[in-house]
């Protein structure tokens, strides 16, 4: 006789630890924005980053709590170095990555403006880039400085708005020319807040800040040799940004879609349109 089994096979056995190291893809490096300049912050060196947190389910149905793996081990020294009162000072192994060529590099000379886009930690290289004009400043204080105006959007501002009080000195000392700011999640009527067949509805995002800046932005670039900058998510928010861009260039030029998208592409040809975006 012959025996037929029935229901789902018993479960393979696990396999060796080695085997299922050397089957998994090596950790990927991760990159930072460097969030100071060496001008005002010579031995220190600032980056943001957002904590990443996620649940998965198991083969036994459980779902289970998930952090990213460098935020959450960078979060940790931090609150070791803040729990101790600055006495336990975590070391970590950090290398500067080799130029390519399309880093966000501010306009040589102080006279020209620049206008930045930066939602949540996208906002970081700007940091940089206000205290390095700030610091040139000081060190000629007769130069002509231009206009650098930040655009800036998270979902809420009160945890969400990454260095708040730095930005709000820097626009009143004048080193921000001007501070926009947009929180999607802040709506007067929040509870109402979504999306309706693909139209956003109560939720502004930062690309929603150019219209009403329109004409200055255009002004700016056209006479004032302004260099536009875009940092953050690369999934939706870069796509968003250029659409945005290329539709205040054509109502300001009265020109069409492809002449208004052909400009930005100038642009960047010339350098005065950078992005530094990033995807996951």
């Amino acid at each position: 006789s012959c025996r037929v089994m029935t229901g789902p096979p018993p479960p393979a056995p696990p396999p060796p630890l080695p085997v299922l190291l050397d089957a998994l893809p090596p950790l990927a490096e991760r990159y930072y924005s460097v969030a100071s300049s060496p001008l005002e912050h010579p031995t220190t060196l600032r980056i943001a980053f957002t904590l990443v947190s996620f649940s998965t389910v198991g083969a036994d149905g459980r779902r289970r709590r998930r952090e990213g793996l460098c935020s959450s081990h960078l979060a940790r020294l931090g609150e070791d170095f803040i729990a101790s009162g600055g006495w336990v000072k975590p070391r970590v192994r950090l290398y500067r990555r080799r130029p390519t060529g399309n880093e966000l590099r501010l306009p040589r000379s102080l006279a020209s403006p620049v206008i930045m886009v930066g939602p949540g930690t996208g906002v970081a290289p700007f940091m940089a880039f206000l205290q390095e004009r700030r610091a040139l400043r000081k060190q000629s204080p007769d130069a002509q400085v231009g206009e650098a105006r930040l655009f800036f959007g998270c979902q809420h501002r009160v945890g969400d708005f990454l260095f708040d009080r730095e930005l709000q000195a820097m626009e009143q000392e004048g080193t921000l020319t001007e501070l926009h700011t947009a929180f999607s999640r802040d709506a007067a009527d929040s509870a109402a807040a979504g999306e309706w067949r693909s139209v956003r509805i109560n939720v502004n995002y930062v690309q929603d800040l150019f219209h009403r800046s329109a004409s200055k932005i255009v002004d700016l670039v056209q006479k004032h040799g302004a260099h536009i900058y875009v940092c953050g998510d690369g999934r939706s928010m870069a796509a968003d940004v250029h659409k945005e861009l290329v539709a205040i260039f054509a109502a300001e030029l009265r020109a069409g879609p492809e002449e208004a998208a052909g400009l930005l592409a100038r642009l960047a040809e010339e350098g005065r349109y950078a992005r530094e975006i990033w995807f996951g």
